[in-house]
């Protein structure tokens, strides 16, 4: 397909840009009031941040959509999440943050009166650069899903091999004949899906592929860099991972 390959790809990094936007998934940020709620105390993501802005530096977007779970508290905010948020917004160097609603998005909203920057799209996704962006957790609009590509998260893709799980992207084409790309997670905290443990595309989360008749046959990875390692079927398998949706 002619504009996956328009689509450029940060190095190292689970993000891409395209038409002078940065589309990342999956950020969580917030994760480490959680983490610190429950007895473990990691350091905020800062190089991730700071290589986010450079990359989009390089192409003059001023534009960051993210494509669902901004934050992570599922329930609202985790106790000390808002101020590691902010945290975060005050490194973001854009003059716009898009977030398509995902499932640990509750009550996101809060942060709209402290950041004018921060515009708020529902769950059903919205087009973007005549992309269908969408998080995956919500049945999506119609009017998103006619779109040629679409742009997903939520599942956390990952190639699991002897040495741990390396995050990946998944994309191929859907039973219409048009074209989905899936978003590996950018908060370097969040757990990855080990995307090799799957025999159809149904297996995976959310009723876009539940529903929407992914081809499996067709289904592609590339590492972080986009750099094609083929068809997911003759990826070396492991043992399938039951999933369920709260952990996501």
């Amino acid at each position: 397909m002619k504009i996956l390959e328009q689509l450029n790809f940060a190095s190292g990094l689970p993000a891409l840009e395209y038409k002078k936007t940065t589309f990342i998934a999956d950020s969580h940020f917030g994760i480490e009031a959680y983490l610190k709620n429950n007895g473990l105390n990691m350091n905020r993501d800062k190089e991730n941040v700071k290589r986010l802005n450079e990359f989009s530096n390089e192409f003059n977007s001023k534009k960051l959509v993210v494509i669902g779970d901004f934050k992570h508290g599922t329930s609202g905010f985790e106790k000390g999440e808002k101020g590691i948020i902010f945290e975060y917004l005050r490194e973001l160097n854009y003059e716009e943050i898009i977030v398509t609603k995902g499932n640990h998005d509750s009550k996101i909203e809060e942060l709209l009166d402290l950041e004018p920057r921060l515009k708020i799209e529902k769950p059903e996704g919205k087009i973007i650069n005549d992309i269908g962006i969408f998080h995956g957790h919500a049945v999506p609009d119609k009017k998103v899903l006619e779109q040629k590509l679409v742009f997903l998260g939520h599942n956390h893709p990952a190639l699991k091999e002897e040495t741990g799980k390396i995050k990946c992207w998944v994309h191929g084409k859907r039973v219409n004949g048009n074209y989905f790309l899936l978003f590996p997670a950018f908060s370097s905290l969040a757990q990855g899906f080990p995307i090799n443990s799957i025999q159809k595309a149904s297996e995976l989360m959310g009723p876009f592929f539940k529903q929407e008749n992914v081809d499996y046959e067709q289904m592609k990875i590339n590492t972080i860099n986009g750099i094609g390692l083929g068809f997911l079927k003759n990826i070396l398998s492991v043992k399938p991972k039951k999933v369920s949706e709260a952990d996501y």
